[in-house]
């Protein structure tokens, strides 16, 4: 249900329609003319790569890790953990940054 809650709410930041979701072996990748999030599916959480870096995120709850330097899949540079619904808020805050650097 985690899962679907996510791929809803990333695409309604697009009420075009523009953004493309494709699958990869190991994980989602969403895009919107470039990657602005891919989605790796875990056992207890989802663990979430932003293309849009740590600097340039403003992320008031601490949230965002930044991968930069660490070998992961994805393209993005930071790294978020989502493991329940509570999250989901703060996270695509997170997420929504990252989608409109694409715009």
């Amino acid at each position: 249900a985690l899962v679907d809650d996510l791929r809803e709410r990333i695409f309604g930041l697009d009420t075009e329609g523009a953004i493309i979701e494709k699958a990869n072996k190991h994980y989602m990748v969403y895009k919107h003319g470039k990657n602005f999030c891919e989605v790796w599916i875990q056992n207890n959480q989802l663990k979430l790569w932003l293309d849009i870096t740590v600097a340039e995120l403003d992320d008031p709850f601490k949230l965002a890790k930044d991968v930069s330097r660490t070998g992961h899949w994805g393209t993005g540079e930071t790294e978020v953990s989502l493991e329940d619904e509570n999250q989901l808020n703060k996270i695509m805050s997170l997420v929504e940054q990252a989608y409109q650097q694409t715009d």
